[in-house]
């Protein structure tokens, strides 16, 4: 059995699998000062654990900051796991972020937690073409920016990325009102070459048309010519969403769950 902290060596091997290890490497990537990761392998078998501080990470900071520490695990041997998770410090309060049924197992004979969320990864196995009523843009327009902001998408957030040439919005405007998108999403790099699907969102008095599909179908299309990796994340409980990722013919490639364990001695919730 081999022990590392060699964070170097550790992201060129998480490199190797991009998608599989993207919310490890992005995390190390985006938080060097605030992570450490250590990896083990035996034979053909590793495991990696990249342990994040909460505080550092707005998202995690506001949706456990009851937490002190988040811990990511990318692993293919119940065994390594199981050595990894006994190096997670629980003074504090702890969020897992699990990809696999066997790590999952692995923590519940070490800790009672609490799943707290659960996603759905997909990605495409195949080319897709554009839709030629879609508009593709690193420069949309005010009404586009107020349709993603019922998603939660903050403007100027999302103004850094497109500068940067990081994302980019589909859009498919009204053909009644083309001034109004009636449908749109937003592609931005998550990390190296895979990148994200998101803020997917149509127009209150235009759904149930199909106008979602044809935007993520044309931004999928637009990943593919790019030679890039698309990655579509949703929440478990988001049937219309998974139902379109699936009506796409998206491959489900992992299921995330969040498994919360309270700091020894902090009170159940009520």
């Amino acid at each position: 059995m081999i022990i590392t902290e060699d964070r170097p060596a550790i992201m060129a091997a998480l490199a190797a699998q991009p998608l599989e290890n993207v919310a490890l490497l992005k995390h190390l990537f985006l938080y060097p000062r605030d992570t450490t990761a250590v990896s083990i392998t035996e034979g053909d078998r590793r495991a990696t654990l990249v342990l994040l501080e909460t505080k550092a990470s707005p998202w995690d900071q506001a949706t456990y900051g009851d937490c002190a520490w988040v811990a990511f695990l990318a692993s293919d041997a119940a065994a390594l796991s199981a050595a990894l998770l006994g190096r997670v410090p629980l003074q504090g309060g702890v969020v897992y972020k699990l990809q696999s049924e066997a790590d999952r197992a692995v923590l519940a004979e070490r800790s009672a937690s609490e799943q707290t969320a659960r996603f759905f990864s997909y990605t495409a196995d195949r080319a897709f073409r554009r839709d030629g009523a879609v508009r593709v843009t690193v420069e949309p327009r005010a009404e586009d920016y107020a349709l993603i902001a019922e998603q939660g998408h903050d403007r100027a957030g999302l103004a850094a990325q497109l500068a940067s040439g990081d994302a980019y919005f589909c859009v498919l405007d009204d053909r009644e009102a083309p001034d109004l998108p009636a449908a749109l999403c937003c592609v931005f790099r998550n990390h190296g070459a895979v990148f994200e699907i998101g803020g997917v969102v149509t127009r209150r008095d235009r759904r149930r048309q199909g106008l979602a599909r044809r935007v993520v179908a044309t931004a999928l299309a637009v990943v593919g010519e790019r030679g890039l990796i698309p990655r579509y994340h949703v929440e478990s409980d988001n049937t219309a969403s998974i139902a379109l990722a699936e009506g796409l013919g998206l491959r489900r490639f992992l299921t995330l769950t969040h498994q919360k364990v309270r700091s020894p001695g902090a009170p159940a919730s009520i």
